[in-house]
């Protein structure tokens, strides 16, 4: 009878152990999916803000581009408004 009691707990103690061990597996499994989940979604977003910087940068590049075209024509413009001022000094005169 002894025997009995000794062999049923011990069953009962492995059983119990074993069903740790899976428990602790699943949980595990679980968490590394989840961390997984959320690092391709950080991955996902920084992607998206690199590509607007991207965007941004290639707008500020074509605007300055375009400052420097108006830049180049303001100055033949004073320029060609300077010589007009002495051509019309000189009909005056």
């Amino acid at each position: 009878m002894k025997i009995d009691a000794v062999m049923i707990n011990t069953c009962c103690a492995l059983f119990g152990a074993l069903v740790g061990y899976v428990v602790f597996f699943n949980n595990a499994k679980k968490a590394a999916k989840t961390n997984g989940i959320i690092d391709g979604s950080l991955a996902s977003d920084l992607g998206y803000l690199k590509k607007g910087i991207e965007e941004i940068n290639a707008k500020l590049s074509k605007q300055d581009e375009r400052y420097m075209e108006l830049t180049e024509r303001i100055t033949k413009v004073e320029e060609s408004a300077k010589q007009a001022h002495l051509r019309i000094t000189e009909l005056k005169s």
